[in-house]
């Protein structure tokens, strides 16, 4: 049961794997590490969101509702480039996917004709032994 999974293994191509797998590694290092590093500044906003008021806001109010403004924008901003990060990340992953499964269909028919070869080879070494005993 081991055989085919050993044949798969070995016709992967590991040196293109290997090749891209420092890139991936790096970028989906980038990608946790910003994931990680924004979690506190997003409780940090939300902490310092103002109760709703009807009154209108003075001018200290206005500047920090304008500071809060920026930081909202600079989150977002953060947020729009992590997942351009995650995208590019997973559009590398899937481009490896299909070469690995393009890989899989090709040897997967490269053996279904080695089967037939190998039994056309056992039909001929069967005619030919009985011709020799004959």
């Amino acid at each position: 049961m081991a055989m085919p999974w050993l044949t798969l293994l070995k016709a992967v191509p590991w040196t293109e794997v290997m090749a891209r797998a420092p890139d991936i590694a790096d970028g989906a290092k980038r990608l946790w590490q910003r994931a990680a590093g924004g979690k506190g500044g997003a409780a940090g906003a939300e902490a310092a969101s103002p109760p709703a008021e009807a009154v209108p806001p003075t001018a200290d109010e206005a500047t920090r509702l304008h500071a809060e403004l920026d930081q909202l924008r600079r989150q977002t901003g953060e947020l729009q480039a992590e997942m351009r990060a995650s995208s590019e990340l997973i559009q590398a992953l899937a481009d490896q996917q299909s070469r690995l499964i393009a890989q899989v269909e090709s040897h997967r028919a490269h053996v279904g004709r080695l089967t037939w070869a190998v039994a056309v080879l056992a039909v001929l070494a069967a005619v030919g032994w009985a011709r020799v005993l004959a």
